[in-house]
């Protein structure tokens, strides 16, 4: 892939055939085909999800629902004014065409949204975009089947280039067809990476511990660099991550240490094969972490630390403009705990843990999510750390 360039075309070509489950029917009839690359799970999406943008009402047309994300990668309601939409009703095929306008005052570099469609009656076809973000040599084009009643239609402006006006006008058309749509995994669960934090990124541990500047302390850092599919690390692997794909698309981040959140499938380029990584994760994501801690035995009973936020205990990059090189914190949200006299889960609580006296203890690290049907927990990543500062007499 390295020293080519795709144009918009062949970028939402590749999109299609190999990341997008999709429907060939066409709004002038046809057979109905399904083409994808992995097999889909069979797991029943709850009835509803536990989030923000579960509740967001978009704008709607003749039973399709239609929400845009805004720069930070989340539905926006405030962004209903910039949508126009039209509707072709069914042929005498069952098709029916979904217009989509976007309105726009000021240049953009991105558009995302979701559509949303009655799965029972209605499967989605190929998009067919308009190329209002740019030329076929400037825009990076997706489209991507989240659960059954929901596609993902985004574009993005490629590295290099600029929207230099106003973005008003045709963004793309949809065409649906009868029938039911095939199944997919559900939306909303809990990322699947079944590393979990303890994920390598670009050779590098993902969880690590430094004593502290005090005696008996100890610092637990772990960082987003394990969920992968989610560049912009809002939480939630969703269309608006093809946003910083295109931001630092040809990039390696061995060259270039901000193009790492990008590189979804970690072979040290941004290229369209990321594209993969986005659409297997995509709809899942992180709402907290479980910390615990046990002696470094495994099947040793574990002692609840701490629940870690997602968005209260993030802290930001490093350095974003001018990271360290070989630091995933240095691009990445990141989350820590320190252990000392004072902590709330205290050094001397973790020294007890250490049953057989050999100054080592476990931690655990498990993301959850919380979905209708309850709590969700991904997979746990465990971590051994030898306690420095440690003293027989001080644990028992």
């Amino acid at each position: 892939m390295r020293g080519s360039m795709f144009t918009a075309g062949s970028a939402l070509l590749c999109a299609v055939l190999l990341f997008v489950l999709f429907c060939s029917a066409s709004c002038s009839g046809g057979n109905s085909q399904f083409i994808q690359a992995a097999p889909a799970s069979s797991a029943t999406p709850p009835a509803s999800i536990v989030h923000a943008y579960a509740a967001q009402r978009g704008v709607s047309l003749g039973g399709f629902e239609v929400i845009r994300f805004n720069a930070q990668g989340e539905p926006d309601p405030a962004l209903n004014s910039t949508l126009r939409l039209s509707l072709d009703p069914a042929t005498a095929s069952g098709a029916a065409q979904l217009r989509i306008d976007v309105q726009n005052l000021q240049p953009a570099s991105a558009i995302n949204l979701e559509v949303r469609y009655d799965a029972q009656r209605l499967q989605t076809g190929e998009a067919d975009f308009a190329g209002l973000l740019g030329g076929a040599d400037t825009v990076l084009s997706a489209q991507l089947l989240g659960r059954p009643g929901v596609v993902a239609l985004g574009q993005a402006v490629l590295r290099g280039h600029n929207s230099t006006g106003p973005v008003s006008g045709r963004f793309a058309s949809l065409c649906f067809a009868q029938g039911p749509a095939r199944a997919l995994s559900s939306i909303g669960a809990v990322h699947h990476n079944p590393n979990g934090v303890g994920q390598v990124r670009h050779d590098l541990e993902n969880i690590f511990a430094n004593d502290g500047a005090l005696f008996a302390e100890l610092e637990l850092t772990f960082s987003a660099a394990w969920q992968l599919g989610d560049g912009d690390q809002n939480g939630e692997v969703n269309i608006a991550d093809i946003t910083p794909l295109a931001q630092y698309f040809g990039l390696r981040p061995s060259e270039d240490w901000r193009a790492l959140p990008a590189d979804y499938d970690d072979n040290d380029e941004v290229t369209l094969s990321d594209l993969s990584t986005l659409g297997l994760y995509y709809g899942e994501g992180t709402d907290s972490y479980l910390l615990e801690a046990a002696d470094d035995h495994d099947g040793d009973p574990r002692s609840l630390v701490a629940t870690l936020d997602w968005s209260s205990d993030a802290q930001p990059p490093a350095d974003p403009g001018n990271p360290a090189v070989g630091q995933l914190p240095a691009v990445f949200r990141s989350w820590g705990y320190t252990f000392s006299i004072t902590s709330s889960y205290s050094f001397y609580e973790l020294q007890a843990l250490d049953a057989d006296l050999n100054g080592l203890v476990q931690f655990y690290i498990t993301p959850q999510r919380e979905t209708a049907a309850g709590t969700e927990q991904g997979s746990a990543a465990s971590h051994e750390v030898a306690l420095l500062a440690w003293d027989p007499s001080l644990a028992h």
